[in-house]
């Protein structure tokens, strides 16, 4: 309910309620409830009867018939709030209908009140009763929290789960937090966790505890254009790169050959192959991979996914051995990952389609682990050491993503040519683009630069 562009946020939707509400607000907006002071500061979920309350509106009485025409004539006037509805039934006559205003009467303008009295409109107050369940989760977190306590500020959506990266301040109140996000959220979300501490996992794999709801991680999730299944507590996964995933393989041309070296469950992948792009897809994590393959066979696009199990470099150098017709014990073919097929004859045009595309060289590198990718460049090494062997290369384009806290265009150039000389062994040429900020002076960044054989304008290492 309070998702923003596949990420989820509390604030932004947050509305506030007032006994007082039709007598002291501006036009358009409410003041907030006031619960008993008894409820601030618990730790545990309190009886939803203390949040109960009466609000009163001015509205305007008309016949059933004519309450649409009514409510076009006083436009702005009528109230329009997700929590309440704003035609109420009249209960002194089943054959009128009342439409609530947002303003007092003392405020109507002259125009609306003609407007009413060509409805054959009756002005009269009308109370509305709010009970736990009309309010959102903000507002019953700020009534719950002590002062000082601020609620969570957004959270991640992945399926039927909600993450969470509480403050330490928070903590305390955690489980409440979760269960009114279950109460509110439902029957959508079922399970929410909260971060841990830091990813320092070589898989990547987020550390949480659940602090309401079920124990069930596996989750799916739509993609764009693609669905993904996982289990979320043994792989990466963040809906906030949803946009740079869609950017950047909407960049490749149908039929490319891309080499994904931390594929994860498949959202740079997935996302290509449906547009018809061929992707050799790697991660070090077994349940990625596992995953990839599923997901893969579930958007329908296996036989343009060929999918691996192991680290970077290797890959990188399999891969480059491949491309060079070197025995299979070297290259990727003894090392592929099989999908699980229906027949011996699925099986067989699966393989030759994986066959096929890793003889190809790459248009297109994707190097998304950003905490240490820039470091497995050195793998590319090679074509430098043998360039006649990688004529055919033809300069693929490599998106290495990293993280910096660089906070000039300058600084972070002049970090980039240093990180890929030291790894890389040269300075390409290299376009960087911020892809998002992930914490204060901290930033995520994309790396593009070409890969060729050939001698290179910049230094050499």
């Amino acid at each position: 309910m309070w998702r923003v562009l596949g990420v989820a946020c509390l604030h932004r939707s947050a509305v506030a309620f007032s006994s007082a509400a039709a007598s002291s607000h501006r036009r358009g907006a409410l003041a907030p409830l006031t619960p008993a002071v008894a409820l601030r500061g618990v730790s545990v979920l309190v009886d939803r009867s203390s949040f109960r309350s009466t609000l009163s509106f001015l509205g305007v009485s008309v016949e059933t018939s004519r309450i649409n025409t009514l409510r076009k004539s006083l436009g702005a006037y009528a109230l329009q709030h997700r929590r309440i509805k704003g035609v109420q039934p009249d209960r002194r006559d089943s054959g009128r209908r009342v439409l609530l205003l947002n303003v007092t009467e003392e405020n109507l303008p002259a125009a609306a009140r003609l407007a009413v009295r060509r409805a054959g409109g009756e002005l009269q107050q009308v109370e509305v009763e709010l009970t736990y369940d009309d309010l959102t989760a903000t507002q019953v977190l700020q009534k719950l929290l002590p002062s000082g306590v601020d609620v969570p500020a957004g959270f991640e959506m992945a399926g039927h789960l909600v993450h969470l990266n509480l403050q330490p301040e928070q903590l305390p109140y955690k489980a409440l937090i979760g269960q009114v996000l279950l109460d509110k959220l439902r029957p959508r979300v079922q399970t929410v966790v909260n971060k841990l501490h830091e990813i320092d996992s070589p898989f990547r794999v987020l550390p949480f505890e659940v602090i309401a709801g079920e124990r069930r991680f596996d989750v799916e999730v739509q993609h764009g254009a693609a669905t993904m299944r996982f289990d979320y507590s043994r792989v990466y996964w963040n809906s906030k790169l949803h946009s740079e995933h869609e950017r950047l393989v909407s960049s490749f041309a149908r039929g490319a050959l891309v080499w994904d070296l931390f594929a994860g469950v498949g959202p740079f992948a997935v996302l290509a192959a449906r547009r018809g792009v061929h992707v050799l897809a790697n991660d070090l994590n077994p349940d990625c991979t596992t995953a990839l393959l599923h997901n893969a066979k579930l958007n329908r696009v296996a036989p343009r996914i060929a999918v691996y199990n192991l680290d970077a470099a290797d890959f990188v150098q399999r891969a480059l051995n491949s491309i060079l017709g070197e025995p299979p014990a070297c290259s990727l073919s003894s090392v592929r990952l099989a999908y699980s097929c229906r027949s011996s004859d699925e099986a067989e045009t699966l393989a030759v389609s994986a066959s096929k595309m890793e003889a190809r060289p790459p248009s297109h590198v994707i190097m998304n682990f950003p905490g240490d990718a820039i470091r497995f460049t050195a793998a590319f090494r090679r074509l430098k050491s043998e360039p006649a062997r990688f004529r055919a290369l033809q300069a693929p384009i490599v998106h290495c993503y990293t993280f910096s806290r660089c906070s000039t265009a300058q600084t972070q150039l002049d970090e980039a040519n240093q990180l890929l000389l030291e790894h890389l062994g040269w300075v390409p040429e290299v376009e960087i683009r911020e892809v998002r900020s992930v914490a204060p002076g901290k930033a995520m960044l994309c790396y593009s630069f070409a890969l060729t054989s050939t001698a290179q304008s910049g230094q050499i290492k």
